[in-house]
């Protein structure tokens, strides 16, 4: 029997009754009052446990925000705990246990459902792709979150590549060198995934205020790079190397047309940044400076001062807004080939 919270209901599963067990919490939820089935695409959650944890299947994990997401872009959410060191013989892809449940978002006369699953696994890499496709729908785009720190759990290629997009955070990187060079597989493969990095979103603004001001200042000297110096506050790294990845890929070359590889960009952490997120100083004067509030630009060969709004969201928001953008972002990916060439050195 389904158990019942306000607009919440689950119950535990089995590999062979997922639809079945399903069918019987829609109508359990259904009971007081009607609930429309909402569904625009599949969610594979990757959170990563070891085999011997106890997992509460009925809580959502914590810190991922999968209600929110689940509130704003309705997805049947394939929740996936999984450990990346068993064995790659592990030969049942069998998950080990398995809940089932549907979130009731909306007004009381006009409520829309979402379905989670939640799998508990215990198997190699190989076996994933067999226990995921049985639980996925067909006529729906496959997106994979990868709710982990790349450096350190680096994306299983058996089960990312099931998915038209990866969505990560490159903020909760330890090691970004690790994070890109983990990300250099998909970057090469044609058939992989297209990437969206949650990080990514945040330097928007930044990208399009450096924009204007080079546009608008019409110096020829900024038709290849100059000397950049980034500062970034603690824990920020990653974004500072993506913007250095991202100024590498655009102005990272020549007048004779001789790709630069190692132009010259410094990334440096500081402390004394005070409220500032990051800094970017350039050669000929250009300074840019990021909040969390927006995006302040300083050009003696531009326009005069200006500033950028900074869009406040959370990291559900985030993440619903990619998944319902679902295309290849050309600039990141071309940012991360720069920092592989950068970094793979390193």
């Amino acid at each position: 029997m389904a158990t019942t919270v306000g607009d919440r209901a689950w119950r535990a599963s089995a590999a062979g009754s997922v639809d079945a067990d399903l069918a019987a919490v829609w109508r359990e939820i259904a009971r007081d009052a009607p609930v429309s089935r909402a569904i625009m695409s599949n969610l594979v959650v990757f959170c990563r446990r070891a085999a011997d944890n106890a997992v509460d299947l009925a809580l959502p994990p914590e810190g991922v925000p999968i209600d929110d997401v689940a509130r704003s872009h309705p997805a049947r959410v394939i929740l996936l705990y999984h450990d990346p060191d068993v064995p790659g013989n592990a030969a049942s892809g069998d998950p080990i246990a398995a809940h089932v449940g549907v979130l009731a978002f909306g007004p009381s006369d006009a409520r829309y459902g979402v379905e989670r699953i939640v799998i508990r696994s215990l198997c190699g890499e190989a076996a994933l792709p067999s226990l995921v496709r049985q639980l996925i729908l067909g006529d729906v785009p496959t997106s994979v979150w990868w709710t982990e720190d790349l450096s350190g759990t680096p994306p299983l290629a058996a089960l990312v590549t099931m998915g038209r997009q990866l969505l990560y955070d490159s903020r909760r990187w330890r090691d970004v060198r690790l994070g890109v060079l983990a990300l250099a597989p998909l970057l090469d493969d044609p058939l992989g995934p297209d990437l969206a990095d949650l990080n990514w979103r945040r330097l928007l603004p930044v990208r399009q205020a450096l924009v204007h001001a080079v546009g608008s200042s019409g110096a020829s000297t900024r038709k290849s790079l100059t000397s950049v110096l980034i500062h970034h506050r603690r824990g920020e790294a990653a974004l500072a190397w993506l913007l250095a990845g991202w100024l590498q890929h655009v102005w990272g070359v020549a007048e004779v047309g001789r790709v630069l590889l190692d132009p010259p960009i410094t990334v440096e952490e500081d402390t004394d940044l005070g409220d500032d997120v990051l800094t970017a100083s350039f050669e000929d004067g250009l300074h840019v400076r990021l909040d969390d509030h927006q995006v302040t630009v300083d050009d003696p060969l531009g326009p005069a001062p200006f500033a950028v709004a900074v869009p406040r969201e959370t990291e559900g928001e985030a993440v619903a807004a990619e998944l319902c953008v679902l295309t290849h972002d050309m600039s990141l990916h071309q940012a991360l080939r720069a920092l592989v060439d950068r970094l793979g050195k390193a």
